[in-house]
């Protein structure tokens, strides 16, 4: 496609999760996972429920950015290596260079529900394969200022960076299923 594709960070994948809540899951705190049902596919609404597989992408409701599944259906690969998050207060994090294993995020249709909260972290080696196990792209955006654009071009440039900040341009929905090996595979690979 030419376009700087690339697997978000875990501060952008948070952040795109989040879509500016700072509770449990993007939907509330949720602590009897009385509405989990409607946003995610987890161990209660799958597994439980004789469908221990990954759903098509939009079927639960969005965050409050339009992002689909951001919790449950399929944990989702971020960019960083597996690592220890510092003691310290950082904004967007950014994991080590190199290393064996990336970090996951989101839980997934085999997991319990509090798996699926928005700050939990997962990992497995890049070349893990299963149903449960997916990923979601970023796009980087070319930050030129907006040169050249009109008016009206520049507020809604404007309203996205300022709703997305460090996400960038996160998809929509994650991405697995039957072609799904492939296509990561070519992704990681290339």
């Amino acid at each position: 496609t030419g376009l700087p594709f690339r697997l978000p960070t875990e501060a952008e994948w948070e952040h795109a999760a989040r879509a500016g809540t700072t509770t449990r899951f993007y939907w509330g705190d949720d602590p009897h996972y009385e509405h989990i049902d409607d946003y995610a596919w987890w161990e209660g609404n799958a597994v439980d429920a004789g469908e221990g597989h990954p759903h098509i992408v939009g079927l639960k409701a969005p965050n409050a950015w339009g992002l689909f599944d951001m919790s449950g259906n399929v944990f989702e690969f971020c960019q960083d290596w597996r690592s220890v998050y510092p003691q310290e207060h950082e904004v967007d994090p950014v994991g080590p260079a190199t290393g064996e294993q990336r970090e996951l995020r989101g839980g997934s249709w085999f997991t319990s529900g509090d798996r699926c909260r928005s700050a939990e972290r997962g990992y497995s080696y890049p070349g893990f394969t299963y149903s449960y196990v997916g990923f979601r792209l970023a796009m980087s955006v070319d930050d030129d200022g907006g040169e050249g654009e009109g008016e009206e071009e520049s507020e809604k440039r404007n309203e996205a960076v300022h709703r997305n900040e460090s996400c960038q341009r996160i998809a929509g929905g994650s991405i697995h299923g039957p072609h799904s090996n492939a296509l990561w595979q070519q992704f990681y690979q290339g």
